[in-house]
């Protein structure tokens, strides 16, 4: 993903357009520092920074995200991870997030909502949904 914004932007990610009940604990790298954070009763999960702008040209950002029981009757757990790489000479250039989370719904996962902060998604920016489905033993 890329943002058109001219600098960093912040995605976030919601389940079935619900803004509420989300919690998230992340562990955020950059540059030989590291951050921890901790996120309570948001409207949405925090995905971190995307690129945009022109230290971000032709970079994007590659992340992961695992849902598991997405169609179950529990609340949903989370994990996702983010890597944001610059073709920067100074300032941020590296930048890793690991993050855990917890949708308190118990609702099936049917509509996925990504949305930045600040700008719009830039062309060629992907995103692929794939499931895998339970076999019989």
């Amino acid at each position: 993903m890329q943002s058109t914004n001219s600098t960093r932007d912040q995605a976030f990610i919601k389940f079935n357009g619900t803004s509420a009940n989300y919690i998230g604990q992340e562990l955020r790298a950059y540059d030989g520092s590291n951050r921890n954070s901790t996120t309570s009763a948001t409207t949405s999960f925090d995905m971190n920074r995307i690129g945009g702008g022109t230290n971000f040209t032709d970079v994007f950002t590659n992340g992961e995200f695992y849902i598991p029981s997405y169609s179950g009757s529990s609340n949903k757990s989370v994990s996702f991870d983010f890597v944001l790489s610059t073709n920067a000479t100074s300032g941020l250039r590296e930048y890793l997030s690991l993050s855990a989370g917890l949708w308190s719904n118990t609702a099936a996962i049917n509509q996925i909502t990504f949305t930045l902060s600040a700008g719009n998604f830039a062309a060629n920016s992907t995103v692929t949904i794939y499931g895998i489905k339970r076999g019989t033993a």
